[in-house]
């Protein structure tokens, strides 16, 4: 049980994948978020990691990872520079315009996890 009393199975899984632009697919996405998350050892990244594995994805190694605990991660990923937190810090002054895809997500319960390469945020 979580702190609201509500039953939880305690092994977060990615249930959707929502890329917000065209510039990267589901399976693009989902390999570069799980490539910048791998060294973490946060259970949301172990889950993207999971998700990664499971879809048979293979990943490139994350250089020059860092990571600000309740914030996220950036690591640099096949040369791109790869950002994985907190919607209100990668989005800034853009979030507004995504809120409402974010609030789809949330409704089933489960946090999102923003991702951002180089360029303007997604």
């Amino acid at each position: 049980m979580d702190k609201t009393g509500t039953l939880a199975e305690g092994t977060p899984r990615v249930t959707d994948i929502c890329p917000l632009t065209g510039d990267l697919n589901e399976t693009e996405l989902l390999t570069l978020t799980a490539a910048a998350e791998h060294p973490s050892e946060h259970p949301l990244a172990r889950a993207v990691v999971d998700a990664a594995r499971t879809c048979g994805l293979s990943l490139a190694t994350a250089e020059g990872f860092t990571s600000a605990p309740g914030v996220g991660v950036i690591a640099t990923v096949d040369g791109r520079k790869v950002e994985v937190g907190a919607p209100a810090r990668l989005l800034g002054d853009s979030l507004d315009a995504h809120s409402a895809r974010a609030a789809t997500v949330a409704a089933g319960m489960w946090p999102p996890v923003w991702r951002r390469t180089d360029g303007p945020p997604c």
